[in-house]
């Protein structure tokens, strides 16, 4: 092998990061861009999902797995949150249900947001 030369496993740890990145640039294009709320709520879940793969691309990278247990952390963050924003979303939908069943006009910022 010749000096300087990159291996082919350095290859695809590098491969795998730019398209990481790329992908993390998307998905927060998502986030600020999203017409509604769900999609806002989608592209978070998904910068979290792509944090976790860059965090094992660093693993594999480095070849240290003490990182793994971070990642699999980060997961379990990743689904509470994206369990909360699910119920915020669905009590927002039945509170705008309910205010234009009961007098047709749009409901006040506050309850929304309650």
């Amino acid at each position: 092998m010749t000096p300087g030369a990159m291996t082919f496993d350095a290859a695809c740890v590098y491969g795998a990061a730019v398209l990481l990145g790329l992908a993390f640039l998307f998905a927060f294009i998502r986030v600020v861009i999203g017409p509604a709320l769900a999609d806002r709520v989608v592209g978070l879940e998904l910068m979290s999902i792509i944090s976790i793969g860059v965090i094992c691309v660093y693993c594999a990278g480095t070849g240290r797995p003490i990182f793994i247990d971070i990642a699999i952390i980060v997961a379990l963050v990743s689904f509470l949150a994206t369990v909360a924003f699910a119920y915020y979303i669905g009590r927002r939908e039945r509170v705008l249900e309910e205010t234009v069943q009961t007098d047709g006009a749009p409901p006040p910022p506050e309850e929304i947001n309650a």
